[in-house]
């Protein structure tokens, strides 16, 4: 438990323990993908006055991601969508290419270096970059 471990405190624990609610991950609920994600666009249509909708392999592409973030990933992903369309319609491509991106977001911290100096480009910066990453993740006690 994370309270045994000191990784998350005992009074929070009991403050947020009135009732326990055990819900299943968004993962393993593949059904509820598709309506969560058409009622985070609707809501972010009418927030964002925009009319866009799903195509059907759209849905299905969302449906079969993992979503390690559960709902809180979801909405952020629906979100993104809503905000970056130039269509009405948000296609399984548009949709591949944000899951691609949250894919690259999980990768190890390790890999900071590497997406730095890819910004960064073929300017002659990249081992000032990486030189600079490793030393603030040292100081900051972690992996680089």
């Amino acid at each position: 438990m994370l309270v045994e471990q000191k990784l998350f405190r005992l009074d929070l624990f009991y403050r947020l323990h009135v009732v326990p609610i055990s819900l299943p991950a968004l993962r393993v609920r593949g059904g509820d993908v598709s309506i969560l994600a058409e009622h985070f666009l609707a809501r972010l249509n009418a927030r964002y006055q925009r009319q866009i909708q799903w195509t059907s392999p759209a849905l299905r592409q969302l449906t079969a991601f993992t979503w390690p973030g559960n709902i809180r990933q979801l909405h952020n992903v629906v979100e993104r969508l809503a905000l970056l369309a130039t269509k009405p319609l948000l296609t399984a491509e548009m949709v591949d290419d944000v899951l691609r991106q949250e894919e690259a977001a999980r990768r190890p911290a390790a890999t900071v270096a590497e997406s730095l100096a890819r910004a960064v480009g073929n300017t002659g910066q990249v081992p000032a970059v990486t030189s600079l990453v490793a030393e603030f993740a040292t100081r900051a006690g972690g992996p680089y």
